[in-house]
């Protein structure tokens, strides 16, 4: 049986809420050399922030995120073989609402690999708009994007190597 004070970790949401990640990602125009095929899209960024990945990802209720930095050695806080925390809920019924799942984990491996991730399951898919599926995902400098419907984050466009066929450029 649980004792008090471990009942009282699992009901502070806020322990979720630090392995909750938004990544932020490139506007869509600020993506170079986009080649584009109306709901997917895939180019090059300016490289400011290269040595990392990105993903926000999302297919009906299920939610993804990653926010990755590699080549971290020089920081101290990331000399760690490996260093983790992690956290994950299913079913839970112990706070003010409902959780279907979660899982989230945050630290250090292989050394100078520094970051986090996370997944749930959430009705948030409902609004504002219905959001069947969409991924934002940068690897390095290379970004690509997908969604169905389009979204203000994929737009609909037909581009070939940053030459726009179809789409606006105010999107």
């Amino acid at each position: 049986m649980a004792t008090t004070e471990s009942k009282s970790v699992y009901q502070d949401k806020s322990v979720r809420e630090q392995f909750k990640f938004e990544p932020e990602f490139d506007k869509f125009l600020d993506i170079q050399y986009r080649t584009s095929c109306l709901c997917c899209s895939c180019g090059f960024d300016d490289c400011e922030n290269c040595i990392g990945a990105q993903v926000n990802a999302r297919v009906l209720c299920i939610q993804n995120t990653a926010d990755v930095s590699c080549f971290q050695c020089q920081d101290e806080s990331s000399q760690a073989c490996q260093s983790l925390i992690l956290a994950m809920t299913a079913c839970d019924n112990t706070g003010e609402e409902f959780d279907i799942c979660f899982q989230g984990q945050r630290g250090v491996s292989c050394c100078c690999i520094k970051g986090g991730s996370s997944a749930s399951c959430d009705m948030d898919f409902l609004e504002p708009t219905f959001i069947c599926c969409q991924q934002l995902e940068r690897v390095l400098c290379i970004h690509y994007r997908s969604a169905i419907p389009c979204t203000e984050d994929v737009p609909m466009e037909c581009a070939i190597c940053g030459v726009i066929l179809m789409g606006t450029e105010s999107a």
